[in-house]
């Protein structure tokens, strides 16, 4: 997408007003008092785990330079500066409405194992817009599981057909 000003943009993925989002951050980092490290930081505290909010971010934000990949991020800055994220997302795309499953499940262990306190499978699903999700699948399963669910992902990969 190109601006107005003609400097590139990449195309955002999800349905926000790029505008009135940058608005949001730069009004309240500046209300709050905060540098933009201190606003990622505590931005961070809001986010699952394995997504991250950098002080580069929050500044490229401020700028309009960029928005978040995820509803989640965008909510995090929004409790953190105080703004309501709501009025950001157009009604658009259903997508908006998902936000992120977070699921943890005891895995079946050995007899014997001595690990049992750390057989916690992790599944980590984020929306990143455009009828798309950020899958992340943390868990012990066998070679023919594992082979389809890389089939899933990259049928070439995965060696054919399940």
């Amino acid at each position: 997408m190109i601006s107005k000003g003609g400097d590139m943009r990449r195309e955002t993925t999800l349905p926000i007003d790029r505008d009135a989002f940058s608005r949001a951050v730069w009004t309240g980092v500046k209300r709050k008092g905060y540098t933009y490290k201190e606003a990622a930081a505590r931005a961070q505290e809001h986010l699952p785990a394995g997504l991250r909010i950098s002080d580069v971010s929050v500044w490229s934000y401020a700028k309009g330079k960029s928005v978040p990949r995820t509803r989640v991020q965008v909510e995090a800055l929004g409790s953190v500066l105080g703004f309501d994220p709501a009025a950001l997302f157009s009604r658009e795309s259903p997508e908006s409405d998902v936000k992120a499953l977070d699921v943890r499940t005891r895995l079946p262990t050995a007899k014997g194992d001595e690990r049992d306190d750390d057989a916690v499978a992790g599944i980590h699903v984020n929306d990143v817009g455009g009828g798309h999700a950020l899958v992340r699948i943390s868990a012990v399963v066998s070679w023919d599981v594992a082979m389809k669910i890389l089939y899933l992902v990259d049928p070439a990969a995965g060696g054919g057909a399940p």
